[in-house]
């Protein structure tokens, strides 16, 4: 026997179709918000991780021009002698005077840089920002070792070894030693390679 169906029980019907319908709605719009969003934050780090890499060449190129053992006259012609200055106060403050000169033509390009780590620190953690802070030291060592070399007294530095460590910071003589700052950049190179190819890689 067929149950009397009322009014009411086919408006209860409908109502919970449209409940079930809604529903189903809701499910489909968190599921497509969660693969929006997924895709969102991918495409965000793989911009962060072409931005990177790009910036790291660009650092390794720019710390070769500065420190390169190359140089021409026209490129210590604004310093100001000083009266007095030595043989040996003369050739170091060259020396620096040509680094800080080509440091300050690549300000533009570590300031970038370190805006960049900053931002892979907060998005993708330490792992990928220690490369990052190995360039940079490298960088403030060869301005140290250049203010040093500045600073040169009338007779020269007596400590040889000291003043051809402060020559070695200075000049690429593309040394094997791993503390050297040419083998510490090359290695970090590579780590920013092996770490943001694996973003792009994956995405």
């Amino acid at each position: 026997m067929i149950p009397y169906l009322t009014i009411d029980h086919f408006s209860a019907l409908a109502d919970l179709g449209i409940a079930c319908a809604a529903g189903f709605a809701a499910w489909q719009g968190v599921k497509s918000l969660k693969v929006w969003r997924s895709e969102r934050i991918g495409g965000r780090h793989i911009e962060l991780a072409e931005e990177s890499l790009i910036q790291f060449y660009e650092v390794e190129n720019a710390l070769n021009v500065i420190r390169s053992p190359m140089s021409w006259s026209s490129e210590t012609d604004p310093r100001e002698v000083d009266e007095g200055e030595s043989r040996a106060q003369k050739y170091a403050k060259d020396i620096a005077f040509t680094t800080f000169k080509r440091m300050e033509l690549s300000q533009e390009t570590f300031s970038k840089f370190y805006a960049t780590s900053l931002k892979v620190k907060a998005v993708l953690g330490p792992e990928y920002h220690e490369p990052f802070t190995v360039i940079r030291k490298c960088y403030g060592e060869v301005r140290v070792s250049a203010q040093m070399l500045f600073q040169t007294p009338f007779e020269g530095y007596e400590d040889s070894e000291f003043r051809q460590k402060l020559e070695q910071d200075v000049w690429n003589m593309e040394r094997t030693d791993p503390q050297s700052i040419e083998q510490r950049v090359k290695l970090s190179v590579e780590a920013a390679e092996a770490n943001f190819t694996k973003i792009l890689k994956h995405h």
